[in-house]
């Protein structure tokens, strides 16, 4: 019998220790688990911020690109009224075939320069304003516009960007 006790005595001795190393490693696992838990956290954070800044910019872009179609848009009825108007008062149709055709290679430039600001990228800022400057002298010098007229006052752009929240 004292074989017997001093064999369980043994056993039970080797047990714990065995139990307590596997304890040890699961603590570990553990450990190493909860830090990587951590690590991804942080990082679905920075995630998170960067797609909330990236939002804001685009949803700024978007605002920005709504207001200059909109004065674009306010600019090419302006100049179209005028365009009509100088159609009536024409009456020489071979001046009018050039005028039509001057025109029309002026409409494709916009039309370019707004595709242009669709897809991103920035139109010469300096072409169109110098092209607004030539075709407002050059209308002046015909009788067509009067050099004091201007398309839209300081009031209604400030209106319509106050209709933007600008």
């Amino acid at each position: 019998m004292k074989w017997l006790r001093s064999r369980k005595k043994v056993k039970v001795d080797t047990i714990p220790s065995a139990q307590n190393e596997r304890i040890e490693v699961l603590k570990a696992e553990i450990s190493r688990l909860e830090s990587k838990i951590e690590a991804y956290e942080k990082r679905e954070k920075e995630i998170e911020e960067v797609l909330l800044f990236a939002k804001s910019r685009a949803e700024e872009y978007e605002k920005e690109a709504k207001i200059r179609y909109n004065l674009e848009r306010e600019r090419l009825y302006s100049y179209r009224e005028k365009w009509q108007n100088r159609i009536k008062e024409l009456g020489d149709a071979d001046s009018l075939g050039e005028e039509i055709l001057e025109c029309n290679e002026y409409f494709k430039k916009i039309a370019d320069d707004l595709r242009n600001i669709v897809e991103g990228k920035n139109p010469e800022a300096n072409v169109a304003e110098e092209s607004y400057l030539r075709e407002k002298e050059r209308l002046r010098e015909i009788g067509v516009s009067s050099e004091g007229e201007n398309v839209l006052s300081e009031e209604d752009l400030n209106k319509l960007l106050l209709q933007f929240n600008y």
